[in-house]
């Protein structure tokens, strides 16, 4: 009975979870939205209150690149590499719920996330380091690329459990 609430406790957090990713994505959207409309339309955002004193948030980004169609590109790519991520996270998520966790689909969201760790190893430091408004490009982020190889060992390790649960399946 014990081993039973532990499950249907965990299952919860992993619900929780999901909806926390459902929140999170549409922040990612919304934020990306706003950011392609600031970038197009002004080169920082000022508000100010009615007594006339402003609270300026001004952005380090040179106004040239700031307008390119280049970061603007940039900034979208990052951003859906972002949703994917936790789109795949919240599908694997999803698969533990309905207890299907030893199956070909968890490996290969397994693998979706370690290429996409790759990819935002380089495309998110190169954008991180073009918004600080450093003239040096930062070329990568390790931090990503040692989540990657985490993930493909994960991916492995996830691969030989299904051969061994199908192996099981056959003898009983």
């Amino acid at each position: 009975m014990k081993g039973e609430y532990h499950e249907k406790t965990n299952y919860k957090v992993l619900k929780i979870a999901n909806i926390f990713i459902n929140i999170v994505i549409a922040v990612i959207v919304i934020s990306t939205i706003i950011a392609i409309g600031l970038s197009v339309t002004q080169s920082h955002l000022a508000l100010t209150n009615q007594v006339g004193n402003g609270i300026v948030f001004d952005i380090n980004i040179p106004e040239k690149l700031l307008h390119s169609p280049a970061f603007i590109g940039l900034t979208v790519i990052v951003s859906v590499l972002w949703i994917a991520l936790l789109v795949w996270v919240k599908m694997f998520f999803q698969n533990i719920i309905d207890n299907r966790i030893f199956t070909q689909d968890n490996v290969k969201l397994a693998r979706y996330v370690e290429y996409n760790f790759i990819a935002l190893a380089f495309l998110d430091s190169w954008f991180q380091s073009l918004c600080s408004g450093s003239e040096v490009l930062n070329l990568v982020n390790v931090a990503y690329l040692v989540a990657a190889f985490v993930v493909w060992v994960f991916s492995m390790i996830l691969k030989e459990a299904n051969i061994i649960a199908e192996e099981n399946e056959f003898t009983i």
